[in-house]
């Protein structure tokens, strides 16, 4: 990979986009409750992407003077692409993503086209919001990234089956993944200071009982009903594979361990909240495709750190 493609594969943090695929997956699926919705992911893809990317790219942007006390080997600052590129590549992603969504909506029924772009344009805003004075809040900045997250599931529950049906499909399920990615983030929105272990361990808590609530939810009877066995093994499954973010809670925690690491351990398994959801609404073959997704994210984060 040439020094600016790595460049431009850093900034846009691209070792954590496929983790929106998974976010749109969770949405079609509970929204079609069967099986077979991988074209609709196909088609409805480059949307959640460019969301992603241009969030990316607007936090670049945004960060790029802390990031030179900081992070002086991060692409803008050490100048391998430069602040305007950023923000024209923000610009195209949150922009286009609506608009790209009704097209793309439209294409398929018309009569959905308006809700999947007010769905995307919705994400955009709360993206945009993220990156004023408010992301530095310890807490405030994680709950917009949550709901940014949240916002991805529906998206794809919209896009498939219009709003007021689609919300009511996946929002349980979207409000689970939401609460988790700020769990995440409380934990990532340490890493750069004068770590709060109370706050970090708060993160981590609630991430493992997103992960709970979501395999509880999958097994109680209801609009949501498929393989809720399934979807307790992979709930059961992901709270084993955290179970070192554990060690936060030891006393000096985190002691030589950055709590970087802790949060790319969480983020790297944003893919399966998602699965469950898959599994539960019945749609095995996009539990399989989001449990894909989070091998590839699993290798992905250890070459290209998304923090």
């Amino acid at each position: 990979m040439s020094g600016r493609a790595s460049a431009w594969f850093a900034l846009l943090r691209a070792s954590l986009a496929p983790t929106v695929l998974a976010d749109l997956a969770a949405g079609v699926a509970l929204a079609s409750g069967a099986p077979g919705g991988l074209p609709q992911v196909a088609r409805f893809a480059p949307i959640s992407l460019l969301l992603f990317g241009g969030g990316m790219a607007l936090n670049a942007f945004v960060d790029r003077r802390h990031d030179a006390l900081t992070r002086p080997e991060r692409p803008l600052p050490s100048g391998r692409i430069s602040p305007a590129a950023a923000l024209v590549a923000a610009l195209v992603g949150l922009a286009g993503a609506p608009l790209l969504a009704f097209v793309l909506a439209a294409a398929e029924a018309p009569e959905r086209a308006r809700d999947a772009a007010l769905a995307a344009l919705a994400v955009a805003g709360a993206i945009a919001l993220y990156h004023t004075p408010l992301k530095r809040h310890g807490v405030v900045g994680p709950l917009l990234l949550g709901g940014v997250r949240a916002g991805d599931l529906l998206l794809g529950a919209v896009a498939v089956a219009g709003l007021a049906p689609g919300v009511a499909a996946a929002w349980p399920f979207a409000a689970l993944h939401g609460l988790y990615v700020v769990g995440a983030s409380l934990v990532a929105h340490e890493e750069d200071r004068a770590p709060r272990i109370g706050r970090a361990r708060a993160g981590v808590a609630i991430a493992l009982a997103a992960i709970g609530g979501a395999g509880a939810l999958a097994l109680l009877d209801g609009p949501v009903a498929g393989a809720p066995q399934i979807a307790l093994v992979v709930a059961l499954w992901q709270l084993f594979t955290l179970r070192r973010a554990l060690q936060l809670f030891a006393a000096g925690a985190p002691g030589d361990v950055p709590l970087s690491a802790y949060a790319r351990l969480l983020l790297s398994r944003l893919p399966l909240i998602p699965a469950i959801a898959c599994f539960a609404a019945g749609a095995g073959d996009l539990g399989l495709f989001s449990i894909g997704v989070y091998w590839c994210v699993f290798f992905l984060v250890r070459y290209v750190p998304p923090t």
